[in-house]
């Protein structure tokens, strides 16, 4: 099974499963924030769970274009008018992760929430890939 978070670097977990990870920002003088993600499988899901905390739902955008699934949010924090910083040790513009979906996932059941900072994209798996009950073939 073939699950990549698309990025420069990869590396390879205890599963033996290639996952990579990637972020990008459109300034390079801001921080580039790059949330933690967990990726769960059930047996007829795929979960994507990807820490927000402080992130509006309205800020978070899911796309699917070519087997890619990117997650991406803009954060801008303003100032008030006649407010300047005395003292600025963070600014974030936002960040986007990029995840190749295998070829057993249903692209047309995809659904996502936010609840408690956690973002959790749940793709369902094609009914062909769903593990069958074990069953006894009579013999005739």
């Amino acid at each position: 099974m073939y699950f990549a978070v698309k990025s420069p670097k990869s590396y390879r977990n205890t599963c033996g499963t290639n996952y990579q990870t990637k972020a990008r920002t459109q300034n390079t003088k801001t921080r580039v924030v790059r949330p933690k993600v967990n990726i769960v499988e059930g047996d007829n899901y795929y979960r994507i769970l990807l820490a927000t905390p402080g992130i509006a739902k309205d800020a978070i955008k899911v796309n699917l274009e070519d087997e890619v699934l990117t997650i991406s949010a803009e954060i801008k924090v303003a100032l008030q008018e006649g407010e300047k910083y005395n003292h600025q040790e963070f600014k974030v513009n936002g960040f986007s992760r990029d995840f190749s979906l295998p070829d057993t996932a249903d692209t047309e059941k995809i659904e996502a929430k936010v609840e408690n900072g956690i973002l959790a994209v749940t793709i369902s798996k094609k009914a062909e890939a769903t593990k069958q009950a074990p069953r006894t073939i009579d013999v005739v």
